[in-house]
């Protein structure tokens, strides 16, 4: 059985290559050269870049309309779907984050967990 860490990531690159597909197309590159099918990924670990562009190159053929419905369906399964987190500092200068999402508000830092509705 995999751990959620690794679901977690799968699925991340999954979605970086669904995204592509749907935005860019086939990749037509040769070789592993990222840079060149989609430069906005050049932040990534070089193992994560080499993992979204194989998986990128499995989805040839894919139609756009396809890559966003099944991007959309992956993105909406995973757990963060619909929130959003902020950064905070409360008066003792403390970072807390406060994670809004559709039917509640969470309030974290690295030693509490506390819900509020």
């Amino acid at each position: 059985m995999k751990d959620r860490e690794t679901v977690f990531q799968e699925d991340q690159i999954d979605l970086a290559a669904l995204a592509l597909q749907a935005d860019l197309g086939d990749c037509r590159q040769t070789g592993s050269d990222l840079s060149r099918c989609a430069p906005h990924l050049l932040h990534l670990q070089h193992s994560t870049q080499s993992a979204v562009l194989d998986r990128y190159r499995e989805l040839r053929g894919l139609e756009a309309a396809v890559a966003v419905d099944q991007f959309l369906g992956k993105a909406q399964r995973q757990e963060s779907y619909g929130i959003e987190c902020h950064p905070v500092v409360d008066s003792k200068g403390r970072p807390w984050t406060v994670a809004v999402g559709p039917s509640s508000i969470v309030v974290t830092n690295e030693f509490t967990h506390a819900h509020t509705r």
